[in-house]
């Protein structure tokens, strides 16, 4: 696995490897790549589906925006099976 010049960056910034759900050899693979590299954590996607996909009438839209901060996370996971996040230290 490509691990994207991570290892440039392990003194300043963590990162979530983001692994789609059912992935689970992906998942396995990542955990022995990502190992000695403790400023990585490899996760499962836990994000449940849009829940306003589900067909039933609503009156109005409630949501301003979009809660997901990242919508091409989604694109990403969904196309490639993982993807990686770097977090923000604030």
């Amino acid at each position: 696995m490509d691990t994207g010049g991570v290892d440039t960056l392990a003194g300043s910034a963590r990162y979530f490897l983001v692994v789609k759900k059912g992935e689970r050899y992906l998942h396995q693979y990542a955990l022995r790549t990502f190992a000695r590299r403790p400023y990585v954590q490899v996760i499962y996607d836990r994000r449940e589906a849009d829940r306003r996909r589900i067909t039933s009438p609503t009156s109005l839209e409630r949501r301003r925006t979009d809660r997901r901060a990242r919508p091409w996370l989604d694109t990403e996971i969904r196309e490639r099976g993982a993807v990686m996040v770097k977090i923000d230290p604030t």
